[in-house]
């Protein structure tokens, strides 16, 4: 499944290439050298993540993780119910005028 969405994606941006090149006179070998580079950056990125993955991995971990102390979450310390009220006083002065 994965191949066939990469494919269909290539697919996709290959005729939209085609397409722009025929119609407003875009320039091709420009949209292919955006292609490659983009496609080499992200196929660099990739194999920077499997070394990472690889070095981590390789790496001996922790027994157990240490507990953390965290305060309890609490509705009203989360920003939602002032921006609920904001969005009251906006709307309520706004039908006003």
């Amino acid at each position: 499944m994965k191949y066939f969405f990469l494919m269909s994606g290539a697919l996709y941006v290959a005729v939209y290439f085609y397409a722009a090149w025929i119609y407003d006179g875009f320039s091709m070998p420009v949209a292919i050298i955006v292609f490659v580079m983009v496609t080499g950056f992200c196929y660099w990125q990739y194999k920077r993540y499997l070394e990472q993955e690889a070095k981590h991995h390789s790496q001996p971990q922790a027994a157990s993780p240490q507990q953390v102390s965290r305060p309890t979450l609490s509705f009203w310390r989360s920003p939602l119910p002032y921006i609920a009220v904001v969005a009251v006083v906006v709307i309520v002065i706004g039908m006003r005028l």
